[in-house]
């Protein structure tokens, strides 16, 4: 099984900290900068030890040292965000991938994002570690994000509108739940 570990020298930035733009396309150029500077960054880290195809099925494991409080859960996940499109292959539209897991969906990459807090600034630092997962744990991961769909699916259906259903048809089953 593939194991790589880097540390990048600061945290992941949080959305709510990094003061973009309030013009769209200004603010999408920064943010593709951001993750080309992260891209130099992390293919530099890995130098030699890039594996040649990418990771079919990973789990990344993502340690955030910051001195600041733990960020909420849609916080810390839209900063990991920047970081999985540079972990995977290139395309079109994302020409700085590195191919090193080949995707972030559910079923294909477990990802763990922990807060550690550091006691002082020069202790900031985001630590990486991706594993390849084997048929077990992919089956596992799988069956987690199906079950975590159904339940989904099951609250949808009582408290709010079902899928595909009209107006009326909505409101008799919210009547009959």
């Amino acid at each position: 099984m593939k194991k790589l570990t880097f540390t990048l020298p600061y945290p992941l930035l949080l959305p709510n900290r990094r003061g973009l733009p309030a013009n769209r396309a200004a603010a999408a150029a920064a943010i593709k900068k951001e993750r080309v500077m992260m891209a130099m960054e992390i293919a530099a880290l890995l130098a030699g030890i890039r594996p040649v195809e990418p990771i079919q099925y990973a789990r990344v494991w993502v340690f955030r040292h910051s001195t600041g409080q733990e960020p909420d859960r849609d916080n810390f996940n839209a900063a990991c965000k920047g970081l999985l499109d540079v972990l995977q292959p290139s395309t079109a539209k994302r020409s700085y991938g590195l191919g090193v897991i080949e995707n972030d969906k559910p079923g294909r990459c477990d990802l763990r994002i922990h807060h550690v807090h550091a006691k002082h600034s020069t202790q900031q630092m985001t630590r990486v570690i991706i594993t390849e997962i084997d048929a077990a744990e992919i089956d596992a991961v799988r069956a987690a994000v199906a079950k975590e769909a159904e339940q989904a699916a099951s609250l949808i259906g009582v408290h709010g509108a079902p899928l595909g259903l009209d107006k009326d048809a909505s409101a008799k089953a919210l009547a009959a739940a």
